[in-house]
């Protein structure tokens, strides 16, 4: 792991791991050993906000050679809020997660604020903290509308931990799953219709050669926007939305959600 953290730090774009070594895997995204701009106040707004079943749309982009991959776009990676889990923890991942109703006092078994996102490793289960910690632009949409899509995103997002990462970014899962492709799969799983698709050069040679073969369908974080906003990250300003794809969309989506209004979280406004 020091290795990816200190390649992180330099290069948003590289990502390796035991199995792995990719040079341009997006629309994954890297989080290194940086100072970020959310902070611990967006942490306790987000912990207080989101409910279970929300989708995590994050960017960390401030390191020397920052993701250009995906152009007209400012998030990056999607991850889902699953809420409270029992599981081991071992390192910085919780082992086995389950559901869980409510985390007791002094329970080491028990995590309150979790969530489940596809990284170069895998499809993990972490804290909230890991994620939004490490991010300079984060926000928080709510693709659920009725009690019953709740859980079942929920238990798609834990029913994946532990699968492989999807470098080729093709649409052949559930074997393996890319991060944005990990909120389409729930969505699937819940019945709730998931955002479109755009096709996107999948390699470096897809840069360079504008032939189809390097080219899928991948969905781009931003694109989740089309979702009801639940909350954003201070760092979340106007400059902003002149990045995205979906900027119009996402701007008024973040500008209409809960926090918007006041507490420390008006500056975004």
């Amino acid at each position: 792991m020091w290795l990816q953290s200190v390649l992180a730090a330099f290069a948003g774009d590289v990502w390796c791991s035991k199995r792995h070594v990719a040079f341009w895997p997006w629309p994954a995204v890297v989080f290194g050993k940086r100072k970020p701009a959310a902070t611990w106040s967006d942490q306790r707004f987000f912990e207080r906000l989101l409910k279970p079943g929300d989708f995590i749309l994050a960017t960390a982009d401030r390191s020397p050679l920052p993701n250009k991959a995906i152009s007209g776009t400012a998030m990056k990676h999607l991850a889902v809020y699953v809420g409270s889990v029992h599981g081991r923890r071992s390192g910085h991942v919780i082992e086995k997660p389950r559901m869980a109703a409510a985390c007791p006092v002094n329970n080491a078994s028990c995590h309150p604020h979790a969530i489940v996102h596809a990284v170069s490793e895998g499809v993990l289960c972490q804290d909230l903290g890991e994620l939004l910690l490490a991010s300079d632009y984060a926000a928080a949409v709510r693709p659920w509308a009725f009690p019953i899509q709740q859980p079942r995103i929920i238990q798609a997002a834990l029913d994946a931990v532990g699968l492989e990462y999807n470098f080729d970014f093709k649409a052949g899962g559930p074997e393996a799953l890319y991060c944005t492709e990990l909120g389409t799969h729930c969505c699937r799983a819940a019945g709730v219709e998931a955002p479109p698709t755009t096709l996107m050069p999948v390699s470096l040679l897809g840069l360079l050669l504008p032939l189809r073969r390097y080219r899928e369908h991948v969905t781009l974080a931003d694109a989740f926007f089309r979702f009801p906003a639940v909350c954003s990250t201070t760092s979340c300003r106007p400059e902003l939305w002149r990045r995205m794809r979906y900027g119009s969309m996402a701007r008024e989506q973040i500008l209409h959600a809960p926090d918007a209004a006041g507490g420390d979280h008006d500056e975004h406004t």
